[in-house]
């Protein structure tokens, strides 16, 4: 069970770096996740293989500590095995979060003590457009699939509605 947990934290600071940074693990601070169709389909298989280890683990042998730590884990996984369905990977931006916001926000996060940190910085920065690009392609796989939402016009606001806008 520990060597689990550590592979699993270990895979989850490797697999999203901006989350390692935000909680001060070092490493991956030049880096932005995965965000290709393939490494969401890759996270399932190794989320349904994580919940396979999980199950092949003998509860009886654990201690009350270890049992915890078993239930946390294994909540985790089952939520995110029950959210596979859902995709919601295909609707990256909203109006409260997604790269555009995420990516200034990581930028005030990042570790600032010395020259390696700000070319940390500036390799996060310069990858940024493959980021966007990676978000537009789930947006439009998003379209495609009716999850994101149309382009609104002002045309298509009603008139009381438009009046407070504009």
């Amino acid at each position: 069970l520990n060597k689990l947990i550590e592979t699993n934290w270990n895979y989850l600071m490797n697999e999203y770096p901006e989350w390692a940074t935000y909680v001060g693990v070092p490493g991956g601070d030049d880096r932005w996740s995965d965000n290709t169709l393939a490494a969401f389909a890759r996270r399932e298989d190794e989320t349904k293989a994580t919940a396979a280890a999980l199950a092949k683990i003998n509860k009886d042998k654990l201690t009350p500590s270890e049992k915890e730590n078993l239930q946390l884990l294994a909540y985790n996984v089952d939520r995110e095995i029950r959210g596979i369905p859902f995709k919601d990977y295909l609707m990256p931006v909203s109006q409260l979060s997604g790269i555009h916001q995420d990516a200034a926000s990581l930028m005030e996060s990042a570790p600032s003590r010395n020259l390696k940190d700000f070319e940390n910085r500036l390799a996060r920065l310069k990858a940024l457009p493959k980021i966007i690009d990676e978000n537009i392609t789930l947006m439009n796989e998003g379209i495609k699939a009716g999850m994101t939402p149309p382009k609104i016009t002002l045309r298509d606001v009603p008139g009381q509605v438009k009046n407070l806008i504009t």
